[in-house]
């Protein structure tokens, strides 16, 4: 009786990894609809492999394979968190960066006010632009870890309307000024272009996926024939899950749970305020 409940959920799994491979290359799900595919083919795995194996153990050797994954279990469950952990902190640096990076450009705009009525037009537009380009063209280049070009030389102009409108007060602290919010501006830059180039090294993915399929197995093997496989399901699905955050949270700029340019947009907003 169990043969035809084997071949169906065996068929459902092959349905859903058909899916899961094909749902990105085509276009036909979003990233978070993705994750719930790998959810459920990681609990229908389980399930399919708590009602084979079930009749596989033995009895007394239970309380053995109950040790190994507590051990397993909590040696994995550190590493994931440090994982989770450390991709937080990443994404909150790179939220702070972006922050800077506005900052410094609204910090420019303002200090415009003391320029020549035509330096301060040149210097407001080029800031306008930099801002623009960064939101519209290069903030989608993010995901690949990509620079804008247009964006690149936006902020070279940027850089030449005030040095060159403050350089004949060389020493200054108008100059002083430019010249600290201009490296500010660019080593935000840099920060930014880096944190989306950052991913989970290949050994590391290598290593959480191993430590889920062990503890994920030593948890199967744990129950008794009898117990219903929906825990071992719960488990899969969760590590599955946790897994796919840990990704996302390490590609701060990806579609899943990408860094917004609302800092970028506030201080447009504020330029556009001004203007009027």
């Amino acid at each position: 009786m169990g043969g035809p409940r084997v071949v169906a959920k065996s068929f459902m799994i092959g349905v859903l990894a058909g899916a899961c491979m094909l749902s990105h290359p085509l276009g036909l799900a979003s990233t978070w609809l993705h994750c719930g595919l790998q959810v459920a083919l990681a609990m229908l795995s389980a399930g399919l492999a708590a009602s084979m194996i079930g009749r596989l153990r033995r009895a007394g050797e239970i309380g053995a394979i109950s040790r190994s994954f507590a051990a397993v279990g909590a040696v994995y469950a550190l590493a994931l968190g440090l994982v989770l952990a450390d991709g937080w902190q990443q994404r909150t640096g790179a939220e702070v960066a972006v922050a800077r990076e506005a900052g410094a450009v609204a910090g420019l705009d303002e200090m415009a006010q003391a320029l020549p009525e035509d330096s301060r037009r040149q210097a407001r537009e080029a800031a306008r632009a930099y801002l623009r380009l960064v939101v519209d063209e290069e903030w989608h280049s993010l995901s690949q870890g990509e620079a804008g070009p247009r964006a690149d030389a936006a902020l070279a102009e940027l850089r030449a309307v005030y040095l060159g409108s403050t350089g004949d007060r060389a020493g200054g602290p108008l100059h002083e000024s430019s010249a600290a919010l201009l490296k500010e501006l660019g080593d935000s830059r840099r920060q930014r272009l880096d944190d989306s180039r950052r991913e989970i090294p290949p050994l590391t993915w290598a290593l959480l996926y191993t430590g889920a399929a062990v503890t994920v197995t030593l948890f199967l093997l744990t129950g008794t024939r009898d117990r219903p496989p929906f825990r071992v399901m719960l488990l899969a699905g969760g590590l599955t899950f946790a897994l796919f955050l840990a990704g996302a949270l390490h590609r701060t700029f990806d579609a899943a749970l990408p860094v917004q340019p609302d800092a970028f947009l506030s201080v447009l907003e504020g330029m556009d305020r001004m203007r009027v």
